[in-house]
């Protein structure tokens, strides 16, 4: 069998629809796909052992996939039982990781603080796996308005959910209300916007960066932790974009937008 990419994703709905429809219109081979049905928390949780050990003193490397499968989430067992008996970890060349930065659901047992922690261990994709944070979830990918450069959500006990906000219906941004209509075109516009977006979080300037380096996953939530600390508020950012940018590389990615 040869070596394929793992794609681990936090839920089922909208994230498969999101990930289906860009492998199919940028004709990429992501067809390997796990639902962790748990949030990043849980994934951090699932690392250490009762004595809850601290992740940045892993010095070992973890064994991804077998650690996915310990999951205990209803959905994790329902979706993915068929694939288990299929794969091993040696199946992989590659591991991308996608889960959400919900910094309401942190708990005084597990901060906020160690999302970077997990940012920092999974920050290789042909070892324990690369990481990439949506911010505040997955429905981000779509969610344009006319000021989203600025666009950013503010969670209010009794106030609408971020999926319920960014699920309205904007007349000027019908094309991309549906992810099951975005056509090629669509896409590569979100793309470019959601990069444009992250350097504007990281360096104040809201074009295409030249290097991938220059919105590193760290790097990011650095700058959304200090908003969210100051003003209870995280900017809307997709990091899917960001996984195509360093998978396909600067030059061919600049190529793809100019089309």
């Amino acid at each position: 069998m040869n070596k394929q990419i793992l794609v681990i994703l936090e839920g089922k709905k909208p994230d498969l629809a999101v990930i289906n429809k860009i492998s199919a219109l940028l004709d990429l081979k992501l067809s390997v796909q796990i639902i962790f049905g748990a949030n990043i928390y849980e994934l951090y949780r699932s690392i250490h052992d009762d004595e809850f050990t601290k992740i940045e003193d892993l010095s070992f490397g973890i064994n991804t996939f077998d650690l996915i499968k310990e999951s205990g989430s209803e959905t994790f067992k329902d979706y993915n039982h068929t694939f288990l008996q299929e794969y091993t970890a040696q199946d992989f060349a590659f591991i991308y990781l996608f889960f959400d930065f919900d910094p309401w659901s942190a708990t005084e047992s597990i901060p906020l603080s160690i999302v970077k922690n997990m940012l920092e261990l999974f920050n290789e994709p042909t070892e324990q796996g690369k990481l990439y944070v949506n911010y505040p979830s997955i429905e981000s990918f779509n969610h344009i308005t006319d000021n989203f450069q600025y666009l950013y959500y503010h969670y209010q006990t009794g106030g609408d959910s971020y999926k319920n906000k960014a699920g309205k219906y904007i007349p000027e941004f019908k094309q991309y209300n549906q992810i099951k209509k975005i056509n090629r075109s669509h896409l590569l516009e979100l793309i470019r916007l959601h990069l444009q977006k992250a350097n504007f979080i990281c360096n104040n300037a809201f074009v295409v960066p030249d290097d991938i380096a220059e919105i590193e996953q760290v790097h990011i939530f650095d700058k959304q932790f200090i908003f969210y600390n100051q003003e209870q508020k995280t900017y809307v950012l997709s990091s899917i974009p960001l996984f195509l940018f360093e998978l396909y590389g600067f030059e061919r990615l600049k190529s793809l937008l100019s089309n």
